[in-house]
């Protein structure tokens, strides 16, 4: 149990690190993107005569840059705060200083996915979204009743509020991009993880037998021969006792790796638990069952395992077969009259095939 408490343990904080390392991949993306908007604009800033809005931007460089220093030591959650805070202030100037109607405001909106995408605690973001949408509200408020401090042309007020929707276009579209390619990235982990048996990398019990029930009811439905094979290791609680559980591992590795060299392209193989495996084949005959048994079986007793200095850890398998007795049956009783079979053959002195008709 505490075995199992251990793995779990660490698959968490695996899952926490893999997450982290996403977001810092993303946040050195977006300050780099910032990094470049703003230098952009340090002469689109100076050419509007705002001598200090002219020099936040130029402080908003240096911010910029002081982000992907310390997200590159290792201060991540320290770095997005300070570059959020950056945005938030750089942007609210921007709003006082030319109005509403440039689309400084953008900013704000943008920054939202960015403060839930970040591991800050749920708090922290919650208090920093309410805060930006009261920010928002404010400066619209504000500016219906005070004009701008620094006029602009048509011209330039239509260049700046293009900009204004074009950089937070990008980075809400990479935004999107990255954390759909990610979330789709997890999604064909877990349904990995979900179907496959981590050890052996074969499928697991429920993808096993998901399978070889949809193809028993196939091939009954087309009147076609179809067989299963249900094998384990002898003595594998021996192996495990005498060399460890490490070798144990490695003798079931050993076992899903001949297998799938063995076996045909259309037959269906898993572990269904601890070191017992089954195969199901279709378009099988009851005689050619026997012979893809028997020769599962030779090659599996001609396996052995090195181990460091030397020692050699022989393995066999005990193997049990059966084909359907009517067109209505059904996988678990299959699995019955298997289960019957591979306990005969271990009952007749192991490293053979039985068969239970």
């Amino acid at each position: 149990m505490k075995e199992i408490f251990k793995k779990s343990s660490e698959q968490n904080r695996s899952d926490v690190h893999e997450s982290d390392r996403r977001f810092s991949i993303y946040c050195n993306t977006m300050f780099l993107f910032a990094l470049v908007a703003h230098f952009l604009f340090v002469p689109v800033f100076y050419q509007l005569g705002n001598r200090f809005v002219f020099i936040t931007n130029i402080i908003a460089v240096c911010l910029d840059l002081a982000c992907l220093l310390l997200k590159n030591r290792g201060y991540l959650r320290v770095a997005g705060f300070i570059w959020v805070f950056e945005i938030v202030v750089h942007a609210s100037i921007c709003i006082l200083a030319f109005g509403w109607n440039l689309g400084f405001y953008y900013y704000f909106l943008s920054l939202v996915p960015i403060v839930f995408f970040s591991r800050w605690h749920v708090v922290v973001r919650f208090l920093l979204t309410g805060i930006l949408f009261a920010a928002l509200l404010f400066f619209y408020f504000y500016t219906k009743t005070v004009p701008p401090i620094t006029r602009t042309s048509a011209e330039m007020s239509e260049l700046m509020y293009l900009l204004s929707v074009t950089l937070n276009f990008i980075g809400l579209g990479y935004a999107a991009f990255y954390y759909r390619s990610n979330s789709e990235k997890l999604e064909r982990k877990l349904s990995m993880l979900a179907h496959t048996d981590v050890l052996t990398g074969v499928d697991n019990r429920r993808s096993f037998e998901r399978l070889a029930q949809k193809e028993l009811a196939r091939q009954l439905n087309h009147h076609k021969p179809c067989a299963l094979i249900l094998f384990d290791i002898d003595h594998f609680k021996k192996i495990n006792d005498t060399f460890g559980h490490a070798v144990g591992d490695m003798a079931l590795q050993k076992m899903a790796e001949v297998c799938e060299q063995v076996l045909r392209e259309q037959d269906h193989f898993g572990r269904i638990g601890g070191e017992e495996f089954a195969v199901f084949l279709a378009h099988t005959s009851h005689d050619e069952a026997a012979h893809i048994a028997e020769r599962l079986r030779k090659t599996i007793s001609a396996c052995q395992i090195e181990l460091d200095g030397g020692t050699q850890v022989a393995l066999s398998a005990s193997v049990g077969f059966t084909v359907p007795k009517a067109k209505h049956d059904e996988l678990p009783q299959l699995m019955i009259r298997a289960d019957k079979a591979l306990y005969q053959a271990k009952r007749e002195g192991r490293n053979r095939v039985a068969s239970v008709i």
